[in-house]
């Protein structure tokens, strides 16, 4: 997976994603993101494979404010790995970022 980047000039939000990580069994994968908005924050983001469903969280060890830049970076990340696994009738059945996940949509 190649890095992700985000800029939106209206809200001033900047986002970065890369150095993914995944584990030996390739169930967990551990991303390492940046988001600019009103403050600079690192962060991972989780994305785990288990028992046919993808979850993507934030690592709470990391467990930045969850601002609107953060919500965009889970948001490009659920939108990147929809886009990768299309094939698959691949669907978001449960989120709270809902919003941000439709605002990318403009972008597209």
């Amino acid at each position: 997976m190649n890095k992700i980047l985000f800029k939106d000039q209206k809200s001033n939000v900047i986002v970065r994603i890369e150095n993914f990580f995944i584990n030996q069994r390739s169930d967990i994968m551990l991303s390492k993101a940046v988001a600019i908005d009103q403050k600079t924050q690192s962060f991972y983001i989780m994305v785990m494979n288990r028992e046919n469903k993808i979850t993507i969280r934030l690592d709470p060890i990391t467990d930045p404010e969850k601002t609107d830049g953060v919500k965009i970076a889970l948001a490009l990340m659920a939108k990147r790995i929809q886009d990768v696994e299309k094939i698959s009738d691949l669907y978001v059945s449960k989120t709270n970022i809902q919003e941000f996940i439709d605002r990318l949509q403009v972008f597209t």
